[in-house]
């Protein structure tokens, strides 16, 4: 499930660089771009993220280097977003004295959240993380429910989404959000 989550992203980001033109090359970072994949060398997800990267460069006349930073269940790939030095963060209280934080890199193209003394979700229901591209959701994961403090790495690139969102979804999931807000954050700019 994992390495299928992490592979669709990559093909958003393949979908999003094939509808990038080269005039925008000039708006874009004029730095190498990072695709952090946390999972290790050779796995699906590297092998799909090598292959975008080896064609984005063709579109927006950057470089473009993958970097696997597998274990800790993503934490580490989570580690290189808080610590980029472009990382960005915001922070707000989330109800009940729990307290949430979200940590934006540009140049890694990805997101954290991180949340501490959350609720446990009702039963046979989760924690689903979403991705607020101009008022449309898009899955960014779940949160452990088992885990009241945690920091997740959103799944997917940002890709210029405004924010993310939380909402309580059933066990394992759901392709759109099926329950209001329990959160929502603007990223940080």
């Amino acid at each position: 499930m994992r390495a299928r989550s992490i592979a669709i992203g990559i093909m958003a980001l393949v979908a999003t660089a094939s509808l990038t033109t080269p005039g925008r090359a000039d708006d874009y970072p004029s730095n190498k771009i990072r695709i952090v994949v946390p999972t290790a060398a050779g796995g699906v997800a590297d092998s799909l993220a090598r292959i975008v990267a080896a064609k984005i460069p063709d579109t927006i006349g950057q470089p473009v280097f993958v970097e696997d930073r597998p274990g800790a269940n993503g934490n580490v790939g989570a580690a290189a977003v808080l610590s980029a030095p472009d990382a960005r963060t915001r922070a707000a209280g989330l109800g009940d004295g729990a307290t949430r934080t979200v940590v934006v890199s540009e140049s890694r193209d990805k997101a954290v959240f991180v949340v501490s003394g959350m609720a446990p979700p009702p039963g046979g229901k989760v924690y689903q993380l979403w991705f607020d591209d101009k008022g449309t959701m898009r899955s960014a994961g779940l949160m452990d429910p088992g885990r009241s403090s945690q920091a997740v790495l959103l799944h997917g690139a940002v890709d210029g989404a405004s924010g993310m969102g939380v909402t309580v979804e059933p066990a394992g999931g759901s392709k759109s959000p099926t329950s209001a807000p329990v959160a929502l954050m603007s990223f940080p700019t």
